[in-house]
């Protein structure tokens, strides 16, 4: 009798537990996936308005200074695009206000040769503006 009891109770407690776990697991689920703000390919239009910097270089220098190291596969400099053409060195995101800018995004030169061709030899920082 006092072993059904210990099962039971034992049992009754693995189901309550079930939902918690559940729900538990659901937000670690959503953790997974990432905000914007655990993307280090992106800065966000939130992002860019909460640093509250001048420029996009400033943002970059800032807030993902990663970006601006030598491209670890090629050794070359990164590029700057803007409307899928090349623009320059990292020196021009220096010229780009912060309040013009609706994006920024990263792609190691891997992703950039996938996206622009085989041109590109080296990683880029893609300036979306508003």
């Amino acid at each position: 009798m006092r072993r059904a009891r210990i099962a039971t109770i034992a049992m009754l407690a693995f189901a309550l537990s079930l939902p918690a776990c559940a729900s538990s697991g659901s937000a670690a689920d959503g953790d997974r996936t990432g905000t914007a703000a655990d993307d280090q390919t992106r800065l966000t239009s939130g992002e860019i308005q909460a640093a509250g910097l001048p420029n996009a270089y400033e943002l970059v220098n800032r807030l993902r200074r990663a970006w601006l190291r030598r491209d670890a596969i090629t050794g070359n400099e990164v590029r700057v695009y803007e409307n899928n053409r090349e623009i320059g060195a990292a020196d021009v995101l220096r010229r780009i206000p912060s309040v013009e800018i609706a994006e920024l995004r990263y792609y190691d030169s891997d992703a950039a040769t996938a996206r622009w061709g085989n041109a590109v030899e080296s990683s880029v920082i893609e300036v979306v503006r508003q």
